[in-house]
């Protein structure tokens, strides 16, 4: 699962059943989500050296990245059973969050340190979403293929992830430079990015080692479907490396939020299996549509009508604050909802999202998809 690992099993799992078998969508729109068209669309721009525009980034983030987050909403409070099953994700952190987020909206009129501690720690916590989700994409279609992970095969590229973890949680600090930081500290991080700049190569290292050895215990190269998410993030932390700076992060989101839609929308699917492909496809767009409309709402609408109380009760300041607030707790909530619910040991969750590979009772993959 995103941001949570489950231990390898003691064997393999057995491989998914003749049929739709392998594939969430399809085999040509997994590989375009997991990675395919990131790679395809930011190897070009950044060779080109484009820039994104200001509206180009806010058109992509109402088609893409909007619907990603309100998509665990969707999965988490659908029902009663949902909501009570997973009551810390669903009912104390978003408590918890929403008391920090009034504070800190409060307190902007005179400070804006808790508003930039909630944004530091969404973009801290971001590390952990990412390399999470890219291990949740890797054993879950080394299961749809039939060749799941083995223990040893599992730590080595679960391993070099965290040594990218740690280099994106380094790059945060670089590029952000707190301005109440002092002098030293923020020496400290730069010596400390420059070293793990170097150290990340290891992530390669012990990833390509990893898929070796499932190369030759399997006996054929690994899935594209495999390979694609893990060279994907190392394509996205290589392009924040070159262009340190916060807008880089954008099109890694992107592609982030490309290989969490998937699952989503087959769960969805999934729930109309009993009617004809064409309801299923139909239904599948229009929970796109209402997930691009509802982030259009929560970016454009709720923003701006929250502002106004708050700037009414504790100054404009506090005002201009309430879209950095609000964003930051859509981030971290969503991060803590998808590390809860996407697990496949859960039998709800494997029958939602595997119903079309296997029956409700098949055996728990390895790891849950990531979102």
């Amino acid at each position: 699962a995103e941001g949570q690992e489950p231990a390898a099993p003691a064997a393999e799992p057995p491989p998914a059943p003749s049929g739709q078998r392998g594939w969430i969508i399809s085999p040509a729109i997994d590989l375009l989500c997991v990675g395919g068209l990131s790679l395809l669309v930011l190897l070009p721009w950044v060779l080109l050296r484009r820039r994104i525009t200001i509206g180009q980034i806010a058109l992509l983030s109402v088609l893409i990245n909007m619907p990603h987050f309100l998509a665990s909403y969707v999965l988490l409070y659908r029902n009663k059973e949902q909501v009570l099953r997973y009551k810390l994700a669903s009912i104390g952190v978003p408590l918890a969050l929403l008391a920090y987020s009034v504070f800190a909206v409060a307190s902007a009129s005179h400070t804006n340190v808790h508003v930039a501690n909630f944004a530091a720690f969404a973009g801290l916590y971001l590390a952990w979403h990412y390399t999470g989700q890219t291990w949740g994409m890797i054993a879950t279609f080394g299961y749809l293929s039939g060749r799941p992970f083995d223990g040893l095969e599992g730590q080595l590229v679960r391993g070099g992830l965290r040594v990218l973890l740690v280099w994106h949680v380094c790059w945060f600090l670089y590029v952000g430079r707190a301005p109440f930081f002092p002098p030293w500290l923020q020496a400290s991080i730069d010596q400390a990015y420059a070293i793990l700049s170097v150290v990340a190569g290891a992530s390669l290292v012990l990833g390509v080692v990893g898929f070796v050895r499932y190369a030759r215990r399997v006996g054929h190269a690994p899935p594209l479907h495999v390979l694609v998410p893990w060279l994907a993030l190392h394509v996205w932390y290589a392009y924040m490396a070159l262009d340190p700076h916060p807008r880089a992060l954008f099109w890694v989101q992107l592609g982030h939020a490309l290989q969490y839609l998937i699952f989503p929308v087959r769960v969805e699917a999934n729930r109309a299996l009993d009617e004809t492909r064409g309801h299923r496809v139909v239904r599948s767009l229009v929970f796109l549509a209402l997930l691009v409309l509802a982030g259009l709402f929560f970016t454009y609408g709720l923003t701006a009508v929250l502002s106004w109380p708050a700037a009414a009760t504790w100054g404009y300041r506090s005002g201009e604050a309430v879209p950095v607030v609000a964003f930051a707790f859509l981030n971290v909530h969503h991060y803590f909802v998808d590390s809860c619910i996407w697990k496949l040991s859960n039998p709800t969750v494997r029958k939602q999202l595997m119903a079309h590979v296997a029956p409700p009772t098949a055996p728990a993959a390895q790891a849950a998809p990531a979102a």
